[in-house]
């Protein structure tokens, strides 16, 4: 059986099997570089174009000729991968609209964190200056928030799985908080929805790192 190659495109679609000649002229054309991802025929694994000896390629860095790092240069799973991180600076933004709007009694649907109301409820309780340290937990939250994405984004596992760990947690304490009224299904319901989201960028970034190709049957 003749040896085929497959590849995925710069806008993420699968092209091929081609020929060894035929996938060649592609890399002269420059439609197939160094990180692209390639399959073989007799392979099951996709690796990057440079990875594959008889092609003839190499990826490049600033400090030289490399090795192709694994899953680089694979537009669709850093886009999910970017979007999943994203959740982070969207749940970040809402907490604080939420703060802001509050002052003229509006407070958005979405994004209460409970984490913000047990600190607020055990500070008024307390006799302290309740206002001062709900003002100072939320912007210390939203920071934490903005800290995972902004790592998340940069193809860090550990800020994708921290992010979620305190996230869901919020979540928890928010339904122990406000779980009888219809916002408080709303905000919990939206945590799982923002879970999911992030959820999806984590498999994008283990995918990445592996050197997986996407599909869409297991993302």
């Amino acid at each position: 059986m003749e040896t085929t190659y497959s590849i995925i495109g710069a806008d993420g679609q699968q092209y091929g099997p081609v020929t060894l000649s035929q996938l060649k002229s592609w890399i002269a054309e420059g439609r197939v570089t160094g990180n692209t991802q390639v399959s073989r025929n007799d392979q099951g694994s996709w690796l990057p174009a440079a990875q594959w000896a008889e092609l003839g390629l190499v990826a490049r860095s600033a400090a030289g000729v490399v090795p192709a790092l694994p899953g680089a240069g694979n537009p669709l799973l850093e886009r999910r991968m970017v979007s999943g991180a994203d959740w982070f600076f969207w749940i970040a933004g809402l907490s604080v609209a939420n703060l802001i709007t509050a002052q003229v009694g509006f407070v958005f649907l979405f994004g209460t964190l409970g984490t913000v109301r047990w600190v607020s409820r055990l500070a008024w309780e307390s006799g302290a200056n309740g206002g001062a340290i709900t003002l100072a937990a939320q912007i210390a939250t939203a920071g934490l928030l903005c800290v995972f994405g902004i790592f998340a984004r940069k193809g860090r596992r550990w800020s994708f799985i921290a992010g979620m760990a305190v996230y869901a947690l919020d979540g928890v304490l928010l339904a122990l908080d406000d779980i009888q009224s219809l916002s408080g299904w709303l905000n919990v319901g939206f945590h799982i929805f923002a879970l999911l989201g992030i959820f999806a960028g984590l498999r994008a970034c283990s995918q990445l790192s592996a050197g997986l190709a996407p599909d869409a049957r297991r993302l």
